[in-house]
């Protein structure tokens, strides 16, 4: 697991979406006893713009793709699976740790473990599943 560090534009993006979840112009579009995956036009717009960005900075390093962009609330601690081992975490609002001790930095992270639990309540996160290195 390694941290990692975002453009300029990638840092507005998180913050439009930490505006668009805080003004409640984001719906749910899946909910389980562990949180929410956060759904609406205006957060999938900043998710494509990000999945965007992000793609242009991995061109640059290992010309991996994003596979899958989502926005979560977790409302407690939960596993977070890692199905291609290609990871990045952005938290967006709240304070998480990933495994036991690793405080998500605001720059978020990079990990290629297959699961780690996330320990954090009220969080939210962009998970990016990136392709296959």
């Amino acid at each position: 697991m390694q941290n990692i560090s975002l453009t300029e534009d990638v840092k507005e993006i998180i913050n439009k979406l930490r505006i668009v979840a805080a003004d409640m112009d984001a719906c749910e579009l899946y909910r389980n006893s562990i949180g929410w995956q956060y759904g609406g036009y205006k957060i999938e717009a900043q998710l494509n713009h990000l999945k965007v960005e992000l793609e242009k900075k991995k061109k640059k390093k290992n010309n991996c793709k994003v596979a899958e962009i989502k926005m979560v609330r977790f409302l407690k601690n939960a596993n977070v699976v890692n199905p291609t081992n290609n990871l990045i975490l952005i938290p967006v609002n709240g304070d998480a740790l990933f495994g036991n001790a690793t405080v998500i930095p605001d720059e978020g992270y990079y990990t290629d473990e297959d699961q780690r639990p996330l320990y954090g309540c009220g969080v939210d996160v962009v998970l990016v599943v990136l392709s296959s290195k």
